[in-house]
């Protein structure tokens, strides 16, 4: 009997890997991303084995959105393949093609109910509980951990960096406008003077316990988007609340009505005062084991990072819009930012994963038809969603408007910031944006479902999908095993075994999502003073990747073991070139590779421009920018400025005073992290 209900499990798959990919550290960790695959392969091999001979026209989806989705995935794919750092990327495709496929999946299957039940009561009814869990176990970092801003369950505890705020914010914006007419029951809509439309059904008969339930639920989401501190969120927040205030302007044809009728301003008061009087609480508690972030200095910037957020997310705009017309068939590929955008930096540590912009990053990495058919995918399902709410003439389907306010107070975020690499918050987004389209396809007059029939045959979608499901499931299955070996690799290596590393890593090295597999290699065998494992190592990291800045430092280290000057000074110069913001070792390597050639009037020459960047790290490491303090720059520049007070006596104070300061601050703030009360989870 089971082998015959297996295809009937699928939504129940899915829905136990939604709460696992929220809460199991935002679904941020690779693991997620490679039992996404797993999902989506099954899910979709469920859906084609119940129909062999599809011939049901509602479980079709329309060609003019099946064909752009089809063809973005086929230019990531190409993408990926030409991609000038093929070390990276590989996540993005097998996370991007799996989320696809479960948008395809859920949109199907919600077709055979009119209005998506209860798959989608059951997805609603996961995800809420899901976020909400997730800012309970936020309430317990926020008091007892000293990062400064509400999280969530996107975090990582062995690390003390991974704590990612933004992420979390954009998850809240996702489902509180579900949660709140969920929470609701009694909301309405009047649609015209005589009809008054019901948004959801209640979910208890009790309405004095639901109701205190629903108020807290919603004041505790949006407690913790506010504890959040993200300043993109708060904007995308705002935005959110406008479009559901003119949406409602519409329907009800009055701002009084919309907004300020007596039962919605009670709710809305009473959730804002809940909201109000957790961040006071929370705040409260959490003072008596860490200091708080001001709200004040946050908004008007003056934190600690000052105005960097605002002026270097407009540089990372400015460098992929010039990044994107130097490849604008099919870009640099996945995950190129990090590498291609360092030798346009403009200052100390002004790097990232990614250009903060959704369309600017698929332009940039994939290609300007790739974002452009990203483009075409929002419009075809956004635009008939917000002309059927603006309308008003006709009553607007169940959860038309908080699937609406969902999916856009999204795509505000995404255009300000980049957080779909979480699984958590790519996963039921487009989830989400699967129920939406499926409302406007079934209630949008403008756009009958009759009418969107694909000429396409159902072999061909099947054939199609399958395949593609198949190659991402053998694809991780083949990735996997290397990824298994080389984290046994690094955990021998940071115990010290370096031998046992080395061994490790030599059996992952044909594996295709390689990241710093083969920087890893180089560095070890340098340690046993190996440099000819070194080169072939580093020959295998230039064939995916020329871009990053550590490899040409590692390789004009190599050349320097071998007494090879000339090159590696070439080696330092690269480095130099494309990383000398982030990496001061490839200054100091540069000086030392000319001293030892004997062309210090070469350095002469280039004081003024090694003189400002000292100048800027120096600054950034006062301010501790970017934690600057606490990395290894510290001591690269203190060998710099050591090295050029000996080569220019004259100047030599000026430089040591550099070195002197340098120091002292790096010390003042690596003991000032030492001595900060440890966290009381772990």
């Amino acid at each position: 009997m089971f082998l015959f209900a297996w295809p009937r499990l699928a939504p129940l798959v899915l829905l136990a890997f939604l709460p696992l990919s929220i809460l199991w550290k935002g679904g941020k960790t690779l693991e997620t991303t490679w039992l996404l695959v797993a999902v989506a392969w099954f899910c979709t091999l469920a859906y084609w084995s119940r129909r062999k001979e599809e011939a049901d026209a509602s479980a079709l989806v329309p060609l003019r959105l099946w064909v752009p989705l089809m063809l973005f995935l086929c230019w990531t794919f190409i993408s990926y393949i030409t991609s000038s750092v093929g070390n990276y990327g590989l996540d993005e495709v097998l996370r991007d093609s799996s989320l696809i496929l479960l948008f395809l999946w859920m949109l199907r299957e919600s077709s055979r109910d009119a209005y998506g039940a209860p798959l989608a009561l059951r997805c609603f009814q996961i995800l809420i509980v899901s976020v909400v869990v997730a800012a309970f176990l936020g309430i317990l970092v926020y008091i007892f951990q000293p990062v400064p801003r509400f999280v969530g369950s996107f975090f990582d505890w062995r690390f003390h960096t991974d704590y990612w705020p933004n992420a979390w914010a954009e998850l809240v914006l996702m489902v509180w406008p579900i949660a709140w007419t969920r929470c609701h029951p009694s909301t309405t809509l009047r649609v015209t003077p005589r009809v008054m439309v019901s948004v959801v059904e209640p979910w208890t008969r009790n309405a004095v316990l639901w109701n205190l339930a629903s108020f807290t639920g919603a004041g505790l989401l949006l407690a913790s988007l506010f504890l959040s501190y993200s300043r993109a969120a708060y904007v995308a927040f705002g935005l959110q609340v406008a479009l559901w205030c003119f949406i409602r302007w519409r329907l009800e044809g009055s701002i009084r009505r919309a907004v300020w009728n007596r039962p919605s301003l009670g709710r809305t008061m009473a959730t804002l005062c809940i909201t109000v009087g957790m961040v006071l609480s929370f705040n409260a508690l959490r003072a008596q084991f860490s200091p708080v972030q001001s709200t004040v200095e946050k908004i008007t910037f003056t934190a600690a990072e000052g105005t960097s957020s605002i002026t270097e997310r407009a540089q990372f705009w400015k460098q992929a819009w010039d990044l994107m017309w130097e490849r604008p068939l099919f870009g640099f590929g996945p995950y190129s930012f990090r590498f291609v955008q360092t030798r346009l930096q403009e200052g100390v540590f002004a790097t990232s994963d990614h250009a903060h912009n959704i369309l600017l990053k698929y332009a940039l990495e994939r290609g300007l038809p790739a974002a452009v058919l990203f483009i075409v995918f929002l419009l075809t399902i956004v635009i008939p969603a917000l002309r059927t709410l603006a309308q008003g003439t006709s009553s607007p389907p169940p959860l038309l408007l908080p699937l609406t306010l969902s999916i856009t107070g999204v795509l505000f975020h995404l255009l300000l910031d980049f957080n779909m690499q979480f699984v958590g918050v790519a996963l039921p987004f487009w989830l989400l944006f699967a129920l939406l389209y499926r409302k406007v396809l079934q209630f949008s007059s403008l756009q009958p479902a009759e009418s969107l029939q694909p000429p396409l045959s159902p072999t061909l979608l099947r054939f199609s999908e399958l395949s593609l499901a198949t190659t991402l499931m053998l694809l991780a299955l083949f990735e996997g095993r290397f990824l298994l070996i080389s984290s046994i690799g690094r955990h021998a290596e940071a115990r010290g075994d370096i031998a046992t590393a080395l061994t490790w890593y030599e059996g992952a090295r044909v594996e295709m999502f390689s990241r710093d597999l083969h920087l890893s290699r180089a560095h070890l065998s340098l340690l046993q003073e190996k440099p000819k494992n070194a080169l072939r190592a580093l020959d295998d990291y230039f064939h995916v990747n020329r871009y990053d800045a550590r490899a040409w430092k590692l390789f004009g280290d190599t050349q320097m073991l071998l007494n090879d000057l000339q090159a590696a000074r070439s080696a330092y110069e690269e480095a130099y070139r494309l990383g000398k913001w982030n990496h001061l070792g490839a200054l100091r390597g540069l000086i030392d590779a000319l001293r030892a050639q004997g062309q210090k009037e070469i350095i002469a020459q280039r004081r003024v421009e090694f003189d400002t960047l000292l100048s800027a790290y120096l600054e950034a490491i006062e301010r501790n920018t970017h934690f600057i303090a606490l990395t290894p720059n510290v001591e690269e520049f203190l060998a710099v400025t050591g090295t050029l007070a000996e080569l220019f006596p004259t100047d030599a104070p000026r430089y040591q005073a550099m070195g002197a300061r340098a120091d002292r601050h790096a010390r003042e703030e690596r003991e000032r992290i030492s001595a900060r009360p440890p966290g009381r989870l772990w």
